[in-house]
């Protein structure tokens, strides 16, 4: 086939980075670019050249020049767009989380799968250089069997009480608050990481500013959402693992890492170091409990989102397999809901919640 005509579904600020990566894939052509604000996805058009705008994202679905659909609304949509996408036969690439709850998000994959689209969630984390060396790391065996890990991942941009009720902060839209928004990558990135599943969770969520203006007036709403998260996780095979996640980590503007400790090693990834694992591997290291750190090798430095637009792209073009896909979306969204419903309840719950 020719270029992959895409279209981006939702102009916001995610969409920005969706089209700067898919302006990098020579086998690319974004066809049109869609927002029910009419003027931000004009907006969008003129300074990236797109061709065509549509504030309807039928529209789009009807247009048989499309091949593929970019949806970068909020999560409340994500269903709705995603299902109406796949019956129009395009291939789809989805912002995390999948959906609002894990019944959405199996749904969606298994809508998908029967069709025989191609589909992708945005764990974009996937392609960060450093987080594709620490999987091949654990995938070849030289952390052993792994113990325990330690993730984190945290903003400070709620810090100001200032902050407006942005959508991020309303239930309706959004399902959950930094569960959602960040926790997601980590649920993800363990998953990943260890090749292991989330089988119980016990977990603490707290909202620490509980009214803000609202967007352009003085009359304030409720943040519905939470603000911070912290669980504990089984996960099968035996270990264990701690996640915490905040949007008043003050000071920090992306700050996530991950820890994974097993019987013959262990390594620390670190968004901020992309080029860089720590590590203690082999009996030697851990005999001097030596952690250094040790560069990336070049065949992993691709661009994040380059990467991550090229695989769904060439999974579409050349019939490519394709990951994370929705069913790592799903499975993320089960443990969002154990989470929720865990800290809630004040108990353990176990995994999976669906049938």
């Amino acid at each position: 086939m020719g270029k992959v005509r895409v279209a981006i579904i939702g102009a916001g600020g995610i969409a920005h980075a969706h089209i700067r990566g898919l302006n990098l894939c020579k086998d690319a052509e974004i066809a049109a670019v869609c927002d029910v604000v009419r003027d931000r996805a004009d907006e969008v058009a003129k300074q990236y050249e797109i061709p065509s705008v549509h504030a309807d994202y039928m529209e789009v679905l009807k247009r048989d020049d499309i091949d593929a659909v970019v949806i970068c609304t909020p999560n409340v949509h994500h269903h709705e767009i995603a299902l109406a996408s796949i019956k129009a036969g395009k291939h789809v690439l989805c912002e995390k989380p999948l959906a609002m709850n894990a019944q959405e998000a199996k749904e969606m994959y298994e809508t998908a799968e029967k069709a025989g689209i191609k589909h992708m969630v945005a764990f974009s984390y996937h392609f960060w250089p450093s987080a594709k060396f620490a999987k091949y790391i654990v995938e070849q065996g030289f952390i052993g069997r792994i113990f325990h890990v330690v993730a984190q991942y945290s903003q400070g941009w709620l810090i100001s009480p200032d902050a407006p009720l942005v959508w991020r902060l309303v239930k309706s839209q959004t399902g959950t608050g930094v569960l959602g928004d960040l926790g997601s990558h980590l649920v993800d990135l363990v998953r990943w990481f260890t090749g292991l599943e989330i089988n119980a969770v016990s977990a603490d969520m707290e909202t620490f500013i509980k009214q803000r203006k609202k967007p352009g007036s003085d009359e304030y709403g409720e943040v519905d959402v939470d603000d911070y998260v912290a669980f504990v996780a089984h996960l099968s095979g035996g270990a264990r693992a701690s996640f915490v996640s905040s949007r008043y980590a003050t000071g920090q503007g992306n700050y996530q890492r991950i820890e994974i400790y097993g019987d013959k090693g262990s390594l620390i990834y670190e968004f901020d170091k992309p080029h860089e694992l720590s590590v203690c591997l082999g009996e030697g290291m851990i005999k001097l409990r030596q952690v250094v750190p040790v560069p990336v090798p070049e065949s992993f430095r691709i661009n994040q989102h380059q990467d991550q637009e090229n695989t769904f792209v060439q999974g579409i073009a050349a019939n490519k397999p394709i990951q994370p896909t929705f069913y790592d979306g799903f499975k993320a969204q089960e443990v969002l809901d154990a989470v929720v419903l865990s800290a809630n309840e004040k108990r353990w719950v176990e995994l999976p919640l669906t049938k």
